[in-house]
């Protein structure tokens, strides 16, 4: 239609196709008809595979945020074994008596570091 009426308005487009398609024989439409089902069919398969793609791949995803978390958590630990083992060796070097790390003996550089581990653990998810 474009082609044949350049410069024509999209409704004027859509009111002249109404128009052809209300003075086509049934024979006519029965073939777009037959058209518009094949392309309907081939639509709903294309989609329905992207659906089970999609849900598969936001599975994989699910799986792998899982084991980057679990990864997280193990460095923390291992993080968290690190330090009390420098701090047990700083707190017997100062004679520290307490073991609890919110007493007021706690060391400021562990604290710095603690903070440190908690800054690249966020800068990681």
């Amino acid at each position: 239609m474009k082609l044949k009426y350049p410069g024509i308005l999209n409704t004027e487009v859509a009111r002249l196709l109404g128009k052809m398609w209300r003075q086509a024989s049934f024979e006519e439409k029965e073939k777009y008809r037959a058209t518009e089902k094949t392309a309907r069919e081939k639509y709903t398969i294309l989609k329905d595979d992207w659906k089970i793609k999609e849900a598969s791949s936001k599975s994989i995803l699910e799986a792998h945020q899982k084991i980057k978390t679990k990864d997280r958590e193990q460095q923390q630990a291992e993080f968290n074994i690190q330090n009390f083992h420098q701090v047990s060796t700083i707190q017997s070097s100062h004679n520290y008596t307490s073991s609890n790390p919110n007493d007021h003996a706690w060391p400021k550089k562990m604290a710095a570091t603690n903070q440190e581990m908690n800054c690249r653990n966020r800068s990681t998810m």
